[in-house]
């Protein structure tokens, strides 16, 4: 079975070779959502027999970890960090047997950092989720929207 999960004693998920994510803005927060990948790049998928409750095998987020840096954007260039820490919520997402497995956490908006130098309402995320034996796998993530459209945080806006 392609990129099944093993116990919580062998701690580990099997075929996880890098991840991948995307981000959406929210009016709570970032939205991430980490795809897991195989060495290749292919998105490792759920199965029904992994998606019984707590988990034919599947890691529960408690025995993983992640770690977020969000940077803003001064002409087209990081300018600050506006938040370090860890994605809060983290989840699976088992919506659908067959659907690509990946987890979904949020950065708050009120954790984000204001930046008054900030031009664009878009920046920067670096994301490592930290597995328990396999270590850590990286993303990084550009033109993330983290600060609401058409406001800045110096309270201007785009048209100015």
């Amino acid at each position: 079975m392609l990129g099944s999960l093993l116990g919580c004693e062998g701690k580990v998920i099997e075929n996880l070779g890098a991840i991948d994510a995307r981000a959406e803005l929210r009016a709570d927060g970032v939205w991430v959502e980490i795809f897991l990948l195989t060495e290749d790049g292919e998105r490792l998928y759920w199965t029904s027999d992994l998606l019984s409750p707590h988990g034919a095998g599947v890691l529960a987020p408690e025995d993983l970890d992640t770690h977020v840096e969000i940077w803003s954007l001064r002409n087209g260039e990081r300018n600050r960090k506006v938040y370090s820490g860890r994605l809060q919520g983290l989840h699976w997402n088992t919506i659908y047997v067959n659907a690509y497995r990946s987890l979904i956490g949020r950065v708050p908006s009120y954790a984000i950092e204001r930046d008054p130098e900030a031009d664009a309402p878009v920046g920067e995320m670096e994301i490592a989720l930290i597995t328990p034996r396999q270590g850590t796998f990286r993303v990084t993530l550009s033109n993330v929207p983290i600060y609401p459209p058409g406001r800045f945080p110096s309270g201007g806006t785009a048209d100015e």
